[in-house]
């Protein structure tokens, strides 16, 4: 088992890697200065207004025909998750519920908002989920 500094580390790297790998995709709404921030799921109303990182363990995956839900909570209710709206699905290379899946632990990118009293990411590209270790239920 290794030690959990060199996976803190192996995570911190990562997080800097896909900072760059997303400052390369902006849609011009976001400063490049911005200082990358990573946090863990169970924070994420602590940054509403804010442009971060969010980490955490998909626990489940909802399609109501308008958007794909990623929820890191059971129920996601009053809590972050990640909304992918209808209009976004074909920048995905496959459908989102079949990209992602309960079990994964993935960082998501993006500006966190209010969504029905809940912190939310909207993501629209594929680039702001990266998977960081597949995973099962």
């Amino acid at each position: 088992m290794k030690p959990i500094w060199i996976v803190l580390m192996v995570i911190a790297t990562l997080a800097v890697a896909m900072g760059i790998v997303l400052s390369l995709y902006r849609d011009g709404r976001e400063s490049t200065a911005e200082v990358q921030k990573l946090i863990p799921y169970a924070q994420a109303r602590e940054y509403v207004g804010q442009t971060v990182t969010v980490w955490g363990t998909i626990r489940n995956v909802f399609n109501n025909r308008l958007a794909v839900y990623l929820g890191f909570t059971e129920p996601r209710r009053g809590s972050f998750f990640v909304r992918i709206l209808k209009e976004d699905w074909g920048n995905f290379p496959q459908h989102p519920e079949t990209l992602y899946r309960p079990g994964q632990l993935v960082y998501v990118h993006g500006k966190i908002v209010w969504y029905q009293g809940d912190p939310v990411i909207y993501v629209r590209h594929p680039a702001q989920i990266t998977i960081i270790k597949e995973g099962s239920q």
